[in-house]
């Protein structure tokens, strides 16, 4: 493997845990060429380009091993997302059959769930539900308040949630989002474009 194929497969590594089909999605391009690529194909420049862009990479580190892997103002970027990851939901509740229950966070203790998302305890005392196909998450339900995505959403819906692993990259267009933040007083629902999907 010679020095632009390493470096791939550092990329790889780095942002998609060492998934060829992770950091293919992310760049935009079949994992077929990511597997050729580490295998010692060499990239097209519009690839590199992809690359460079999507994660801001330092194309002279790419191309030559010059300077830093990341630009200088992705640094700080991945020094948030590390931050970010340590506030990821940790826990959930399984049925008897050890399939994932989804929680339901009623009005009441939506201010407290900032504070317990992660505490086994404070989850313990939610309602939980099960419904099909929604397994392999960490899965919320929380009850709309107000009529303010009316007519898609009434006062007192219901919406589940999973939760957005890397919402750098996975937020989209034509998607509904709650958004539960300590910077925003309620929960914010959030519809990006005017096909709405639930998501």
């Amino acid at each position: 493997m010679n020095g632009i194929n390493f470096r791939i497969k550092q990329l790889v590594d780095h942002f998609a845990n060492g998934n060829n089909s992770v950091f293919a999605n992310i760049i935009g391009v079949n994992e077929a060429n990511i597997r050729s690529y580490i295998n010692g194909t060499e990239p097209k420049f519009n690839v590199i380009e992809k690359i460079c862009k999507t994660l801001e990479i330092n194309f002279e580190w790419l191309i030559l091993e010059r300077g830093k892997m990341l630009a200088e103002n992705k640094s700080e970027q991945i020094a948030l997302q590390s931050d970010f990851y340590h506030r990821v939901p940790q826990v959930i509740t399984v049925d008897a059959h050890n399939k994932d229950n989804i929680a339901l966070v009623p009005n009441k203790l939506k201010a407290g769930y900032l504070q317990g998302y992660n505490d086994p305890n404070f989850i313990k005392t939610l309602p939980t539900f099960r419904l099909p196909n929604l397994n392999n998450g960490v899965f919320r339900m929380f009850e709309i308040e107000g009529n303010s995505m009316f007519p898609t959403l009434p006062d007192r819906t219901y919406v589940i949630g999973q939760f957005v692993d890397d919402w750098i990259h996975d937020i989209k267009d034509n998607m509904l989002y709650a958004i539960i933040s300590n910077e925003i007083e309620d929960g914010l629902i959030k519809m990006p474009e005017q096909d709405k999907k639930i998501r």
